[in-house]
């Protein structure tokens, strides 16, 4: 049988399979290049490439249909002869999404296209060399069959002269200047109308080249010892070939591939890379590249501060606290976050104002939201443990005779006309100037609020008989006893609370000792209030422990 000969131009190799459309991610159908169109029978492929996104092996199941009906096939790929023209091939994928919940998705649909007369054709490419390309250089030729049948012949020709041993769907030699190279194909497909096909023709052009490079850099600024690569372009390559890159004009050993890596560069270096080649096809053995110039950062310490803007800690449990929440080499804007015993209370701002529990944890996040080199992008400030006690009841001061009292025993603070006085800390003060006086209660954490003002306007400036008065027993069960060494004295007492409330009022005359009986009082504090004929005062606690 003699065979026709066509010739056909490869209009282009990357034409390819048929549309990925997808429902939406998940999984996508494809087949080979150029077969959508098939003879009847034909064997047909099909690939259902899934996506990474949607895949959670191994729960994930893959299923094909024709036409809506199972074929039972569960692989990721489909081999099939049964459909017809007009038929459509789909896969659904089974999965486990994301909430846990099984969910599925389908492929897009392919048409299947089966006709009894389909023209074979054959599209020839280079694979391997260039064209324009050197003499010297090895050339790579490949023919890609198109209704070819299950077992298509090639011979291949250069200048319509077919070559010897050249039958298969490769081709490779050494051409000279205007050789033109093409391949007959004889295809057995049971639906060709012709069986005997030309290839396109690819004419060889023979010329010198020019080598060029030039390098960019993946980062024009990085972090000292942040990774950063320079990768090289070239063209104009001749068949053996070598890179070289330089550093601060210093070639660096071992760094001879097309892409350079880096961890150590710092501030200021110069990079450049040096293509050479050997080919005597190349004009310019020797090119140099581009030089870049890089900019390296130091790394900086990122860390955040809390500072106390209000109030005290300790501090009393009712009292407002107000903290502020610094951060350092975090960039411009970052986000700001405020937690109390590690549970999220506030955030987007610097400031905390709140009261707190006693054994409550304070604790301040500033995260970076830019770019930046720093040895953290999320910092946390020290802890801060609230330390809280109750606010005791503000004191009620009296003045017992010549003595400022306070009605509950603790640790006080005393203020008089010219501020807080110093070393005043007991529950009684015996005022030295005119003036406003008060008192505030210290516990152990938590002040008081002040007690009430006492404004003092006539002090007695000596005791009476100081040096020679007692007064015994102290504490007593109620007896006491007052003596004046021996002095003769004229004295009127008063005894008041701890509050303030006259409780006895004495008078005795020409006595150097006198006792009374305070048994029926109550155990407790007691202040003892002497007034002399000139009305000079002295006070003396006193306690009744029964």
């Amino acid at each position: 049988m003699i065979r026709k000969l066509t010739l056909l131009f490869l209009v282009c190799i990357g034409f390819n399979t048929i549309s990925t459309a997808q429902i939406r991610d998940g999984v996508t159908n494809t087949m080979p290049r150029f077969t959508d169109t098939t003879c009847p029978g034909t064997q047909l492929t099909f690939w259902a490439t899934i996506d990474a996104r949607t895949a959670t092996a191994p729960s994930d199941s893959l299923k094909w249909f024709i036409n809506g009906i199972y074929t039972g096939v569960t692989l990721d790929t489909f081999f099939t002869t049964a459909p017809v023209s007009g038929d459509f091939i789909y896969c659904t994928l089974y999965f486990t999404n994301s909430f846990g919940f099984p969910d599925s998705v389908y492929s897009d649909s392919i048409t299947v296209y089966r006709s009894d007369t389909i023209p074979p054709r054959a599209l020839v490419s280079i694979v391997f060399g260039n064209n324009p390309e050197c003499t010297s250089h090895l050339i790579t030729f490949e023919v890609y069959p198109v209704n070819g049948g299950t077992a298509p012949v090639y011979q291949w020709y250069v200048n319509n002269v077919p070559i010897v041993d050249a039958d298969s769907n490769f081709f490779s030699g050494l051409f000279a200047n205007g050789d033109s190279i093409k391949c007959l194909m004889v295809s057995n497909s049971t639906c060709a109308p012709f069986d005997t096909v030309y290839s396109n023709v690819i004419h060889i052009i023979h010329d010198s080249t020019t080598q060029f490079i030039s390098i960019y850099t993946r980062y024009d600024t990085v972090c000292s010892g942040g990774l950063d690569s320079f990768i090289a372009t070239a063209s104009g390559l001749g068949s053996s070939f070598s890179y070289q890159w330089y550093i601060n004009n210093v070639a660096y050993p071992g760094a001879t591939a097309s892409t350079f890596y880096s961890t150590y560069l710092v501030n200021g270096d110069s990079l450049y890379c040096v293509l050479s080649s050997t080919d005597s096809c190349v004009t310019n053995p020797t090119v140099f590249s581009n030089g870049i110039r890089v900019t390296v950062l130091p790394v900086l310490h990122s860390y955040a501060t809390v500072a106390m803007l209000r109030g005290s800690n300790p501090g009393c449990i009712d009292s407002p606290v107000i903290f502020k929440g610094s951060y350092y080499n975090l960039g411009a804007s970052p986000t700001y976050e405020w937690y109390i015993n590690n549970v999220l209370v506030k955030f987007d701002t610097s400031i905390l104002d709140t009261t707190f529990l006693n054994g409550q944890v304070v604790k301040f996040v500033a995260i970076s939201n830019s770019r930046g080199c720093r040895d953290n992008d999320s910092v946390f400030a020290d802890s801060v443990l609230m330390i809280r006690d109750s606010t005791p009841v503000a004191p009620l001061v009296s003045l017992i005779g010549d003595l400022l009292v306070a009605n509950n025993a603790g640790l006080y603070a005393w203020y008089g006309p010219h501020g807080i006085i110093p070393g005043a800390t007991g529950q009684t003060y015996h005022p030295i100037d005119t003036g406003h006086y008060y008192a505030i209660l210290d516990s152990a954490n938590c002040p008081s609020q002040i007690s009430n003002i006492i404004y003092i306007s006539l002090l007695g400036v000596n005791e009476i008989n100081g040096q020679t008065f007692n007064m015994y027993p102290n504490p007593t069960t109620g007896m006491v006893t007052m003596n004046w060494g021996g002095a003769i004295v004229n004295m009127k007492l008063d005894i008041y609370n701890i509050i303030g409330q006259g409780i006895l009022h004495q008078e005795s005359s020409n006595v150097s000792q006198y006792v009374t009986d305070l048994s029926y009082l109550p155990n407790g504090t007691y202040f003892m209030v002497f007034t002399n004929e000139q009305g000079i005062k002295t006070t003396r606690k006193l306690t009744i422990q029964k």
